[in-house]
């Protein structure tokens, strides 16, 4: 038995520690997953506490067996009996066995998730059940039930961008890893993958309430704003500084208003997934102003290289940029 399966036995049980029940609710709350897997649990422990089993349905029967056998003096019924009372016990629990076994394999193998996901360099526009949209950027994965009409529901391993149809009797909420966004109709973007050490949410357009898994933290994001979730101690920290380039892999478009080249490069190599190395640290102050539809990469540091007065190399994947530097304005 595992440790989560122990867990949810305790917990029907009744038998949680403080500590236990805190590392089950934590667990619980982490996906749909666990959520469904409990209720498949608790269904099999109702059957194997609540149901009537063959052996108390033939109670009455057996009584008057019992009766007629001490009348006789004839103890040969009651073994009857025992073997018969015993051998519907034994098939009862293998039943309850089996049933446990089917409920595991349908919770863990079931194909009732309707997933979308991409690819290394893929992006994909789908429109779901609810006519919201969604643009997912590369190596994504988003999953949602079939009764996403109902219950607005999604798990996201990756990056997205939401436009969420309004319905405020009908929350949309969006679980990652370590996080929970919960809306009711914006517009937003969602970076949450796996091996990075945070997840970020920047809402565009409406509000957004972005938080912890548990939702012992949380903060309420608003247009134009970001929220920052460090996924090792579980912090939540806003900010309000611009981010024009965080939907560039969605819009196709690279934009730059007196931008520090620093900051520059960082979404240059976001967006062409290159490696960009500066000789002189002190260009990094440099500001840099232009925009770019449909960009290319020779074109962006070809634009960088005039702008600031830098040299531009290329040694095999690698750009190396040359320069005196400049003062920041």
């Amino acid at each position: 038995m595992t440790a989560q399966e122990n867990l949810i036995l305790k917990y029907l049980e009744g038998t949680l520690s403080d500590e236990e029940r805190a590392a089950f609710k934590l667990w619980l709350n982490r996906s749909d997953e666990n959520a469904k897997l409990v209720k498949d649990f608790e269904r099999v422990w109702k059957l194997d506490h609540d149901k009537v089993t063959p052996a108390d349905f033939q109670t009455e029967e057996e009584w008057q067996k019992l009766q007629m056998a001490i009348n006789r003096g004839n103890d040969t019924p009651i073994r009857k009996l025992n073997t018969i009372s015993y051998t519907w016990r034994v098939a009862a629990a293998i039943s309850f066995l089996m049933l446990s076994s089917f409920l595991l394999y349908i919770t863990f193998f079931r194909t009732t998730d309707i997933i979308h996901e991409t690819a290394f360099n893929q992006t994909r526009q789908i429109t779901l059940p609810d006519s919201s949209k969604v643009w997912l950027n590369e190596n994504t994965r988003l999953a949602y039930g079939n009764d996403f009409s109902d219950v607005r529901k999604l798990t996201l391993a990756g990056e997205a961008f939401f436009e969420v149809k309004r319905n405020p009797s009908n929350p949309f909420i969006i679980k990652t890893s370590e996080a929970q966004i919960k809306v009711l109709g914006t517009s937003f973007n969602v970076r949450a993958y796996k091996k990075e050490t945070q997840t970020e949410v920047y809402v565009e357009t409406g509000k957004v309430n972005f938080a912890t898994l548990d939702e012992g933290n949380h903060i309420i994001l608003t247009a134009g704003s970001s929220g920052v979730l460090n996924k090792t101690n579980h912090t939540l920290i806003a900010g309000t500084e611009e981010h024009l380039n965080i939907t560039a892999w969605k819009n196709k478009e690279l934009v730059f208003q007196k931008t520090p080249l620093r900051e520059v490069l960082e979404s240059v190599r976001s967006y062409f997934k290159t490696d960009i190395e500066v000789k002189n640290e002190a260009v990094l102050n440099c500001r840099f102003t232009s925009s770019f539809k449909e960009p290319t990469l020779p074109e962006v540091m070809e634009a960088i290289s005039l702008a600031l007065n830098l040299k531009v190399d290329k040694h095999s994947n690698t750009y190396v940029l040359e320069g005196e530097g400049c003062n920041a304005k």
